[in-house]
């Protein structure tokens, strides 16, 4: 999975949380996350359960926390790794976790052959200028081309395809691609207005 097709899958799921669960946002001053990443979830398998080039291995998870029969490891120093990337800066001034379960993933369970896609959702009121600092070290991570320890195999590097740091409020979203350990500028900003009613939804709930 490439950059432009991600994109592509994202927003097209994206439009169908707008059109068929809104209520989801700004509930009594609340946004749902977990509930608005599984719909997320539930829109994009549906897309890819219609798009011919997805083999049948590919899935969809949230918060899914195994690597192999392991739970995945996040933020162990690199080999070769830059010290000044954004994950080795972060860990310099704060305490990170040792495991991670990304909210969802695209991927072949119990394998790293097919890791495609990696995102990360927040649902603030206000949207923010920069993602989530530590969303942002974590896509950083996981999208390295490197190895993530040393004297690893195959089997415990991660190098997703694509990450997303992705926000949503109630009338906008905005998301920052990640590539080979790298955040893609600029951003996906879109605003929309209080009644959508042009919106078209391909894909129903």
């Amino acid at each position: 999975m490439n950059k432009q097709e991600a994109e592509n899958l994202l927003i097209e799921a994206i439009n169908n949380i707008y059109c068929h669960d809104k209520e989801l946002f700004d509930y009594n001053g609340k946004n749902y996350e977990r509930a608005i990443a599984f719909r997320l979830a539930h829109y994009l398998q549906n897309i890819i359960d219609n798009e011919k080039e997805f083999e049948s291995d590919i899935k969809i998870d949230c918060e899914y926390e195994r690597h192999y029969t392991e739970k995945k490891q996040c933020f162990v120093p690199c080999h070769r790794c830059n010290s000044e990337c954004d994950v080795a800066i972060l860990r310099k001034k704060s305490k990170l976790p040792k495991t991670m379960r990304p909210d969802i993933i695209i991927h072949k369970r119990r394998s790293n052959e097919k890791n495609l896609l990696a995102i990360e959702i927040k649902t603030p009121n206000r949207l923010p200028r920069n993602p989530d600092s530590k969303d942002n070290a974590k896509l950083t991570y996981i999208t390295c081309s490197k190895s993530n320890r040393r004297n690893s195999d195959s089997a415990e590097w991660y190098h997703y395809n694509i990450g997303i740091a992705l926000c949503l409020t109630r009338e906008a979203y905005k998301f920052w691609i990640f590539e080979k350990g790298k955040r893609v500028e600029p951003c996906e900003k879109r605003l929309f207005p209080h009644i959508r009613t042009a919106l078209s939804c391909p894909i129903a709930p």
